[in-house]
């Protein structure tokens, strides 16, 4: 597999060694905690993310397995670990499936690679919106380290503003929990904003907002604003899946390669612009809210009239390590459009979101299960592999044909 953009980054903690012994090794963050070791052998390993926590070593030693995490206390090894935790599926690629729901964290165990999938919908039973259910709390808000904590948050999104002028901050959803029982998804979520988004998951010192969660809260992803996005798997009727390349101006994952997504908006569910306000929304409003938004943005940024596109089914719900966790919800939907009319109209450039992307791509849906073998697999963002992974696990590719 070809490499993934490399970084490089040790940023403090009780970091005692690194060793680098050879194969394709192109990156390393290290960013705190006890970590004391790491020794790389060799195989295909493009990156590795240890955050925090009690991990004293890791062994990465060959071949697609992206990661083998022994720790102190209860967790013995990769796949025999104490406490609720039922079960991890690691596959061929940069993919790793992680179901954790020890207490009441519901979060998977943050690993090497680029997607963490946290829901997975059963085979053939893809989920539509009369099957999920939202519970939304301030109770699933994110938890606040300090009040200084807070001001430099006010202070860093001041300077990110300064550097990019199109940002501009919006209430969001926080995923906390997702669980799916007899193919019933429900969903606890809280409020959050644009700004703490990016103040806390994309934060040079997300470390700290880790570390926090874990010491205080028990949970990884106490502290931080996890808003929830949307994605969309969009096959056109001539059987392409469709992908954009995402503007220099994104504030996330500039330049690459990406399926149509946003965030849904809590205030496209209210009048009211108080946040005090929005937890009184129905968790219908709110699950409509999700399974619209992810149209509009297709819409939006595409320039497919909503018309053209079916309803929505979700494939599964994912996070991306590289952004300490932030979720994403990735739905197939089916377009009456040939991939010629969508490029056509695509050039036209008069969608809202024009700005957003700098061109369109088609895959063919033929191609998608050896997509990690083609050179536009390291150009894709995690929650764009998230999507394809899901597509092919669910194998909704027979529905397709039948609708």
């Amino acid at each position: 597999m070809a490499s993934f953009e490399s970084m490089s980054a040790v940023r403090s903690g009780d970091i005692h060694s690194e060793d680098l012994r050879s194969g394709d090794i192109h990156s390393e963050d290290l960013r705190s905690g006890d970590i004391h070791s790491k020794d790389l052998r060799s195989g295909d390993i493009h990156s590795e993310d240890l955050r925090s926590g009690d991990i004293h070593s890791e062994d990465l030693r060959s071949g697609d397995i992206h990661s083998e995490d022994r720790r102190s206390g209860d967790m013995h090894s990769e796949d025999l670990r104490s406490g609720d935790i039922h079960s991890e599926d690691l596959r061929s690629g940069d993919i790793h499936s992680e179901d954790f729901r020890s207490g009441d964290i519901h979060s998977e165990d943050f690993r090497s690679g680029d997607v963490h999938i946290v829901l997975k919908c059963p085979p053939h039973k893809l989920i539509n919106i009369s099957d999920c259910c939202v519970k939304l709390s301030r109770n699933s808000n994110r938890k606040i380290i300090s009040v200084s904590k807070e001001t430099e948050i006010d202070k860093q999104w001041i300077d990110l503003q300064k550097c990019n002028s199109k940002l501009f901050n919006a209430l969001k959803f926080r995923l906390n929990s997702v669980s799916c029982e007899n193919d019933f998804v429900s969903i606890e979520l809280g409020i959050t904003c644009y700004k703490d988004f990016l103040c806390t998951n994309l934060s040079p010192s997300g470390v700290q907002f880790y570390n926090y969660g874990v010491e205080k809260f028990n949970n990884r992803q106490a502290c931080f604003s996890d808003a929830i996005g949307v994605g969309a798997f969009v096959e056109t009727i001539d059987e392409f899946i469709i992908l954009l390349k995402r503007s220099s101006s994104c504030a996330e994952a500039p330049g690459v390669w990406d399926r149509p997504g946003g965030h849904p908006e809590p205030q496209e569910c209210s009048l009211s612009t108080d946040q005090d306000d929005l937890y009184d929304i129905p968790g219908e409003v709110v699950i409509t809210e999700i399974f619209q938004s992810v149209l509009r943005e297709v819409r939006d940024e595409v320039n497919i009239d909503l018309e053209q596109l079916n309803q929505p089914l979700l494939m599964g719900i994912a996070r991306n390590p590289r952004n300490f966790g932030k979720p994403s919800a990735e739905f197939y939907i089916k377009c009456n459009v040939t991939s010629e009319e969508i490029k056509h109209n695509y050039q036209k450039g008069t969608q809202t979101e024009a700005d957003e992307s700098t061109s369109i791509n088609f895959i063919r849906i033929d191609d998608i299960h050896r997509l990690d073998k083609l050179s536009i697999w390291t150009q894709l963002t995690p929650a764009a592999k998230a999507a394809f992974y899901l597509y092919t696990e669910t194998n909704v590719e027979p529905l397709s044909r039948t609708e």
